[in-house]
Order: structure tokens, then C-alpha cells, then sequence
């Protein structure tokens, strides 16, 4: 399933080394005269499927006695369907026997006609997946709907995916929409967040902010990376609540210190601007580098500014360089045009105009408007 993602803008206004203004006066004042530094808060919508590993799921606890492979073998053989899918668990898995997917679909398959709910789970995934069997996303959406039908948290939201996407049955947000709901009104973090992207835009039902905002809490308390972030979004903007910078630091830092690239840029903004907590260059810099180290490309921008100014670090022209080509590489306008810059100037690097004109030219096609005064009045046109 997809992600999508919107940005929200925030302006960081800077000024560059003074030397170039020394050495090359009109040059620099050329490249001064235009503010290009933005940090950058944005905000995830949705998430992925359940993970594999809670996909695979007994559907009852086994007892020292029970543990042996032959044992439950022996009793799935007899026809108890919660043994036929916990024999399917333990072949998908590998324990207590040598990993077989399609012994772990065969097994599921004769626990979910019995009417067993995890192991109606359980199949969906394997034909979702093309585990054990041909990929088949009808029969995936069929056991799905069967387990959700039956209460299963994990059902309904895998369930709502497939209404979501379309995939095995027609797109229907409503009915995405229903399951989500569901799902989060049993605690399901997943279905609670993805119930919570539902409200904010407003697809499946009519778009309500509060009760956004009330779904994402429910699934940011429960430890959801992306609940947390949005969570901090929320605060941050004031959306269906009242604005709370410190609640928002609150819970960037939490999907931060759980290694999310986005909250970890996000944070990084926070302690630089002093927003939500004191302001902290060094706090601020090491965030940044943490997320510009994931190939996160706004954080690799401004990770780049960092080095370039001396903030929270020593001034490394070599570094920025390093980080603005990073950030130009994967699209960055805005990244484009610095590494532009330093390549006119041969700062962090040497003078290379015709990488120059090449990187300039792409930030102005990438919707830069500066970036084509640039390219106009230096006449980089001469150089490609």
C-alpha cells in the first residue's frame, strides 16, 4: 500500500560567508540577494500493511506440553482447525521445522474453511503475498472479508486496504472507511491512524479534524511512529486542537528517537528555531544529520546549511557540498540551486561552471524561480 505526503513550507532566512562578497562582489551579491533556505515540517498520511511478522499469527498460546511439532501435527491431522493454523504458523516460520510456505498455506487453508478467523487471516496474507501459492488478490480480499466479518482487528484493517486500493474488489473508500473504523474502535494502532487520515481528508466520510486529531492520539499513544508524527503535526498547525508547539516537539521527539527520517528532520527544525523547547543548534544539527543519513532530502539541505554556516558544528564547506549534492541528486530545487552556487564559486569544491549551469538549469525546471534569475543574469546558458 502507498504512502502520500504533503509538505508544509517553513521560511529560515540565513546569510552566506561574508569571503565571497570579498572575492567575488557581484557574483555573491548575485546569489545574496535571494533567500533559498527553508526548513521543512511535513506530515505522512498513511500507513503501510500489518508487518509480516505480526501477519503470521497463532491463535492460541501452546503449552510446554503442546509445544512438540508432532504433537500439534498430530492434532491438526485430527481436524482442530486452531492447531491447523498454528501447524501452518510453525511451518511459515520455521520453528520447530524446516520453513515450508506451502505447507503453512495448506495448513491455513484447511483451519480458515473451518471457519477459523486467524487462520482466515492468515490465508488472505499468503494469497495476498504469493506465499505458498499463486499471488491472488480476489482470494486475499475473500478471507480477509471473512475474518473481519468474524472481529478480527487485523482483518478488518488489511480489509480496509484492499477497499482502499482497489485491490481484489472495486475502490470504495466508504467501505475503507467502515473497516478502518472498526479496527481502531478495537485498539488496532494501524487501523486508529489510518481511521485518522480518513477524517483529516475528508475520503470515506466528511472531513473533521477533531476527530483526525482524537484518532492519531489514540494510535500515537500506543507507540505508532506515524500516529506520533502526525500527532505533532496537529499541535504544530493547531488542527483540531488548539496549537501547542511544546505538545508538538513532544511527539516529533518521540517518532524521532524511534528512528522516523521525517520526525527526526522535524525535531531538528524544532530545537534550530528554538520552537517547543530552547533553542539548540547542536541538538539541531544531530537530528538533521540523523535523518540526512536515512536519504531523507530536506534533512540533507539542511544538514548542508549547517555545515556551510558553522551552526551547531564547525563550518565544513566540504561537507555542505557533500549534503546539497546528496539532496540535489534526489530532486531538491532548492538543493540544486546551492550546489549550483558552490560550484560557481568553487566553494567546498573546485570551480566547475559547467556543472553549474547544469545544476541551476535543473533547479529553475524543479519550479525554483530564482534559480532562472540566476542562470539569466551570470549567463550560465554559455556553459552547457
Amino acid at each position: 500500500m502507498s504512502k502520500f505526503w504533503n509538505t508544509v513550507q517553513l521560511n529560515k532566512n540565513r546569510n552566506w560567508s561574508s569571503k565571497h562578497i570579498i572575492i567575488l562582489s557581484v557574483v555573491a551579491l548575485i546569489f545574496i540577494s535571494t533567500n533559498v533556505c527553508w526548513g521543512f515540517i511535513v506530515k505522512p498520511i498513511r500507513s503501510n500493511k500489518v508487518p509480516l511478522d505480526t501477519l503470521i499469527r497463532d491463535n492460541k498460546k501452546i503449552s510446554k506440553e503442546e509445544s512438540n511439532f508432532d504433537k500439534i501435527k498430530k492434532l491438526a491431522e485430527q481436524g482442530d482447525a486452531t492447531y491447523q493454523n498454528n501447524l501452518g504458523s510453525m511451518y511459515g516460520l520455521g520453528k520447530g521445522t524446516l520453513t515450508d510456505k506451502k505447507q503453512a498455506f495448506y495448513w491455513y487453508k484447511k483451519s480458515a474453511e473451518q471457519g477459523d478467523v486467524l487462520g482466515q487471516f492468515n490465508l488472505g496474507h499468503m494469497y495476498e503475498n504469493g506465499e505458498g501459492t499463486l499471488t491472488d488478490k480476489k482470494q486475499a480480499f475473500y478471507w480477509y472479508k471473512k475474518s473481519a466479518e468474524q472481529g478480527d482487528a487485523k482483518g478488518q484493517f488489511n480489509l480496509g486496504n484492499m477497499y482502499y486500493d482497489g485491490e481484489g474488489t472495486l475502490t470504495d473508500k466508504k467501505q475503507a472507511f467502515y473497516w478502518y473504523k472498526k479496527s481502531a474502535e478495537q485498539g488496532d494502532a494501524n487501523g486508529q491512524f489510518n481511521l485518522g487520515y480518513m477524517y483529516y481528508n475528508g475520503e470515506g466520510t466528511l472531513t473533521d479534524k477533531k476527530q483526525a486529531f482524537y484518532w492519531y492520539k489514540k494510535s500515537a499513544e500506543q507507540g505508532d511512529v506515524l500516529g506520533q508524527f502526525n500527532l505533532g503535526h496537529m499541535y504544530y498547525d493547531g488542527e483540531g486542537t488548539l496549537t501547542d508547539k511544546k505538545q508538538a516537539f513532544y511527539w516529533y521527539k518521540k517518532s524521532a528517537e524511534q528512528g522516523y527520517a521525517n520526525g527526526q528532520c522535524s525535531l531538528g527544525f524544532m530545537y534550530e528555531n528554538g520552537e517547543g523547547t530552547l533553542t539548540d543548534k547542536k541538538q539541531a544539527f544531530y537530528w538533521y544529520k540523523k535523518s540526512a543519513e536515512q536519504g531523507y532530502a530536506i534533512a540533507q539541505f539542511n544538514l548542508s546549511i549547517m555545515y556551510e554556516n558553522g551552526e551547531g558544528t564547525l563550518t565544513d564547506k566540504k561537507q555542505a557540498f557533500y549534503w546539497y549534492k546528496k539532496s540535489a541528486e534526489q530532486g531538491c530545487a532548492k538543493g540544486q540551486y546551492q550546489l549550483a552556487k558552490m560550484y560557481y564559486l568553487g566553494d567546498g569544491t573546485l570551480t566547475d561552471k559547467k556543472q553549474a549551469a547544469f545544476w541551476m538549469k535543473k533547479s529553475y525546471e524543479n519550479g525554483f524561480e530564482d534559480a532562472k534569475d540566476v542562470w539569466d543574469k551570470l549567463e550560465l546558458w554559455k556553459y552547457e
